[in-house]
């Protein structure tokens, strides 16, 4: 279970190994965690054929380190995850790194340094990751654009600044990785101006400059891929019909079938089934040989719409006691889908405990999380170690099977909100870092 979840969350924050002649040097990793709590340390990383390895860094309770790892090759996007923390960095065979990483401040995943060895990569790494990293966070600043023409010359600016730095730093292989991921990066903005365009207008009515750009930056199956994992956690309620007429000019006419199937599953995992209706009519118009299971998939995910009955979610407690959804109806339901190895999980619990507190001792809503975590141990280490106040339970094999197939959910954290019939109100509810949540989550019921 952990894999498919693992598998769409790599996907979005991954770019991978850069290609280069394997080494067994080893690397040696030296620094500090400032507001070291005992958090657990890894790097996680793409080890092909999607699989992911995770590396654990040694860590001593001051925060200090200094470890002997065995990369292999040259990674010159890293991720290295410190709990809810995920920083990052460049790193190679045979060298000697000096590190800092500042810990103390939630949401804050730049506060890192190299000294010496790697401290130009990193440090321009740092500033590619805040600035130019997110595809989504770009696209929403240059979002008031009123052409296409005005629009993809704001991101060719912004891409010319990176281009600078990175022509000062002297190491060819990292250059011209960032070169291409610089260049990935515009093109993909690209394509998102027509998620723009339809969020707007609810059609997709291309201008002849995007369609001349896209028809010489065509997408690849793997590309859309991603993107419709990250649009379908991002855009809610985007006419997906619209979209999937889109994807026609992002890709090959041989991807289209393909692709516009994996919009379809992105949008029913992420409990995004507003629109789900306009994609399926649209997949099931253009394509003859439409996969009946894909039809099937979206039918039963359109069947969770609000007022139908909440698929049961089989759990335990801390003690181990057997417990169903049916045993909390009288009030409405607020369920934390979550895992102890999920980082956007866990920078989740701080938000949702203070809606807890908010809420009460008589609340009008009961929140309560269920674990989707495969060793038992790992769950009740995090738990032991975040003490929340409000009920924790873990999914069992059967419950595990509802979350994946009945709920149809793919990636985590996710949100449910039922009302107090036990009756669907939304199986993407806000997420308790969003604004107003209470407010928004009362407006459901």
């Amino acid at each position: 279970m952990k894999k498919i979840f693992t598998a769409v969350f790599a996907a979005m924050i991954l770019a991978g190994c850069a290609s280069g002649t394997a080494s067994d040097a080893p690397t040696i990793f030296e620094g500090k965690f400032i507001g070291y709590n005992n958090e657990y340390v890894e790097f996680f990383l793409d080890a092909g054929n999607g699989e992911y390895q995770e590396m654990p860094l040694n860590v001593a309770a001051d925060g200090t380190f200094c470890d002997t790892l065995y990369f292999g090759k040259p990674l010159y996007d890293a991720a290295l995850f410190a709990d809810r923390f995920m920083f990052r960095v460049s790193v190679e065979p045979g060298k000697h790194y000096k590190t800092e990483f500042d810990i103390t401040q939630d949401g804050v995943e730049t506060n890192f340094r190299f000294i010496g060895e790697g401290e130009a990569e990193n440090s321009f790494l740092a500033g590619f990751w805040k600035e130019m990293s997110y595809v989504d966070d770009i696209v929403k600043r240059f979002s008031s654009s009123a052409s296409f023409k005005e629009y993809i010359g704001s991101v060719n600016s912004l891409a010319d600044s990176f281009k600078a730095q990175l022509s000062k730093i002297n190491n060819k292989p990292f250059r011209k990785y960032y070169e291409n991921e610089i260049d990935a990066t515009v093109t993909h903005c690209a394509v998102y101006y027509s998620v723009l365009q339809i969020n707007k207008s609810g059609e997709y009515a291309p201008e002849k400059e995007y369609l001349d750009f896209m028809a010489s930056h065509k997408l690849g199956e793997k590309e859309l891929n991603v993107f419709s994992q990250i649009v379908s956690y991002g855009y809610d309620g985007i006419d997906l019909g619209a979209l999937m007429k889109a994807m026609g000019d992002m890709t090959d006419k041989s991807n289209l079938k393909s692709v516009s199937e994996q919009l379809l599953t992105a949008f029913v995992g992420a409990g995004n089934t507003t629109r789900l209706a306009s994609g399926l009519e649209y997949y099931q118009a253009n394509f003859s040989d439409a996969d009946e299971n894909i039809v099937k998939f979206c039918k039963d995910a359109l069947s969770l719409g609000p007022g139908a009955n909440a698929p049961d979610i089989e759990c335990v407690d801390l003690q181990g006691n057997v417990h169903h959804l049916s045993e909390f109806v009288g009030k409405p339901l607020y369920i934390d889908l979550w895992a102890s190895w999920c980082g956007p999980c866990r920078a989740e619990i701080p938000y949702l405990a203070k809606m807890v507190e908010t809420l009460g001792k008589d609340p009008e809503i009961v929140c309560i999380s269920i674990s989707i975590d495969e060793e038992k141990d790992e769950w009740l280490a995090k738990v032991d170690e975040d003490k929340p106040s409000w009920p924790q339970y873990l999914a069992t094999q059967a419950g595990q099977e509802s979350v994946s197939k009945a709920y149809g959910v793919s990636g985590i954290p996710r949100f449910m909100l039922l009302d107090a019939n036990g009756k669907i109100a939304s199986v993407n509810a806000p997420r308790p870092s969003s604004p107003n949540v209470i407010e928004s989550l009362k407006e459901l019921l």
